[in-house]
């Protein structure tokens, strides 16, 4: 019986990305508002197009975790990540190396280190009108009740996905040979230590592009019926798609938020969705306008407001 192969290892290891820094607090508060959503199982196998012969392989070496819940329905985070191995299986990685990755992308982030309620209750402790004694002793209490190490539940892989689409963000994965990964982010390039920036420049790593996998379900018809469900995104937003997708309007007019650039008209096309989607995903519009019939009927500005 052959034996495995062992997944190849570098000697350089990986630094990690401080998260406090890299992720703000709005993205954690938005995370933690939206886990519910982002973890219905609302996704049958078949939305996939990945086969069930794959899908339970992948099951079997531990790329998929065990779905037994909803007759085996994926997650929003799962459908994008099933999509991720589907692109990292073309550079044909091994499904163990795949595996390993998952592991350390999927592994539960701990609250300390993190604002939250325990660290306000804190605060509020600190601020009473009451003896250093008897805030010593509440914050004791606090602290018995609230461990800061107490799992959150979120992942690493959720806060990219969701910190790309709140923020409009082109987010990508750079994964080296020893299984260890970067964040690439140009906003944030500011953050990576200089070996960091030496091992981009000179070790051989496959880019794996979240926002790509997330632009390019949003053009999907499965995007349509399942976004008002998952809360992703703003209500104009979905309006939005919603119009375009039912065809019911004459043309879109686009106002760029750089003034060099010229407004676009989009009449009714095949490709409209797609062009739409790639000017939301890079949220470089400053208004949006729908019409039909000669009226306006949707307006989306970069503010987030609708009018009829």
């Amino acid at each position: 019986m052959n034996k495995r192969k062992e997944i190849p290892t570098l000697k350089t290891n990986v630094s990690h990305l401080s998260l406090n820094d890299y992720f703000d607090k709005e993205t954690i508060e938005k995370t933690v508002e939206l886990y519910e959503y982002i973890n219905l199982p609302i996704f049958k196998r078949n939305h996939t197009e990945i086969s069930h012969r794959f899908l339970n392989w992948w099951t079997k070496e531990n790329v998929l975790d065990k779905n037994v819940q909803e007759a085996g329905r994926f997650t929003f985070t799962e459908f994008i990540w099933i999509k991720a191995v589907e692109q990292l299986r073309l550079f044909n990685l091994p499904l163990p190396f795949i595996a390993t990755l998952k592991a350390k992308l999927f592994e539960s982030i701990k609250l300390k280190g993190f604002v939250s309620k325990t660290e306000q209750a804190k605060q509020f402790i600190s601020d009473l009108a009451v003896s250093e004694a008897e805030k010593k002793k509440l914050i004791d209490i606090l602290l018995k009740e609230h461990k800061e190490d107490i799992n959150t539940g979120i992942n690493l892989f959720q806060l990219i996905i969701l910190e790309s689409i709140l923020k409009r963000k082109s987010l990508s994965l750079a994964i080296f040979p020893n299984c260890e990964f970067l964040i690439l982010d140009k906003t944030k390039e500011h953050l990576y230590t200089q070996s960091d920036l030496e091992l981009l420049d000179k070790t051989t790593y496959i880019k794996l592009s979240i926002s790509n996998l997330l632009s390019e379900f949003l053009k999907t018809d499965l995007a349509f019926a399942t976004l008002s469900k998952i809360q992703l995104l703003t209500y104009p937003e979905n309006k939005l798609f919603e119009v375009i997708h039912t065809g019911e309007y004459d043309n879109i007019s686009i106002q760029f938020k750089d003034k060099k650039i010229k407004g676009l008209e989009l009449k009714k096309a095949v490709d409209t969705k797609q062009k739409i989607t790639d000017i939301l995903s890079k949220g470089e519009f400053a208004e949006i306008t729908v019409r039909k019939n000669k009226g306006i009927i949707t307006k989306l500005e970069q503010a987030l407001k609708i009018t009829f």
